[in-house]
């Protein structure tokens, strides 16, 4: 099977459609976001949590990759590489930019409902989840719109399928997922 690509805002829910495609498909899944924890880690960042990119470790990281390309470089690589060897789920922000291999999927949320998405699994204020999502979205697209010259969130030409999540539970958007990635195989 092709590799699969999750990409999307940040708390649009690509870690969780991905565990899905994992257990339909039987494939792996790999996210260029815990590669890039792991690299923070190497750098001597305490990382905890999955809301860890929300924390100020997280944030700091953050800033350090808009100085230092490096970082996501080589996730992307890596990311690549497993990509290449196929079945596979990935997620990340970049992939569908730089490779036209494997199945391509864009999920497509609001700031508002990504606000209450990271609200919700992170037990945050609405008004804490609303900033950290806007801070999240304005620096990734300044990284990436660096590094590769690409507009995250708003040229989606590259995509192989595109979803509204918005007006869909998580369900809903696991089969609309399955179901486009059965058709275009």
């Amino acid at each position: 099977m092709k590799g699969i690509i999750l990409s999307g805002m940040p708390a649009v829910g690509k870690t969780t459609i991905a565990n899905s495609l994992c257990k339909e498909f039987g494939i792996k899944y790999y996210s260029g976001g815990d590669m890039l924890k792991e690299i923070a880690k190497e750098e001597g960042f305490s990382i905890s949590g999955l809301d860890w990119w929300d924390n100020n470790d997280g944030m700091k990281f953050l800033a350090n990759r808009m100085q230092d390309s490096s970082f996501d470089k080589l996730v992307d690589q890596r990311l690549m590489d497993l990509l290449n060897q196929g079945d596979v789920v990935l997620t990340s922000y970049t992939l569908p930019w730089l490779t036209s291999n494997g199945i391509s999927i864009w999920l497509e949320a609001s700031k508002e409902n990504r606000s209450i998405r990271l609200r919700s699994r992170d037990t945050v204020s609405l008004e804490e989840s609303t900033k950290i999502v806007n801070e999240r979205d304005t620096k990734n697209q300044q990284i990436y719109e660096k590094l590769y010259s690409m507009k995250l969130g708003t040229d989606l030409s590259v995509f192989d399928i595109i979803i509204d999540t918005n007006d869909m539970n998580i369900n809903q958007v696991c089969k609309s997922v399955i179901s486009s990635i059965n058709e275009s195989l």
